[in-house]
C-alpha cells in the first residue's frame, strides 16, 4: 500500500484515476479543504483490484462520514447556544 498527499483537489483526483488505469485500487479521502491522500494499493489481478477497490472506497466513505461527524460537533460546541 502507498500513499500521496496533495494541495489541491483536482491533482489528487487526476493521480487517483492514472492508478486505476494501470491496474491498481485507489482511493481518495479528503481531510479537510487543501489537504487530500490518495491510497493506492497495487494489485497483480483484475479480481484483486476490484476486490481492493471495493475495501478502499469503503474505507474513503468511513473516513469522510467521520470527518463529517467531527465537523458537526465542532460547530455545535462553538454555538453560542451550547450549554445553555
Amino acid at each position: 500500500m502507498k500513499y500521496k498527499s496533495f494541495d489541491n483537489e483536482q491533482e489528487a483526483i487526476t493521480y487517483r484515476q492514472s492508478e486505476r488505469n494501470t491496474g491498481h485500487a485507489a482511493s481518495l479521502f479528503t481531510y479537510s479543504k487543501g489537504r487530500h491522500r490518495v491510497q493506492v494499493h497495487e494489485c497483480a489481478t483484475k479480481e484483486e483490484q476490484q476486490k481492493s477497490q471495493h475495501w478502499l472506497s469503503q474505507q474513503a466513505w468511513s473516513k469522510s462520514k467521520d470527518i463529517e461527524d467531527l465537523t458537526k460537533v465542532k460547530e455545535l460546541i462553538a454555538s453560542p447556544d451550547f450549554g445553555s
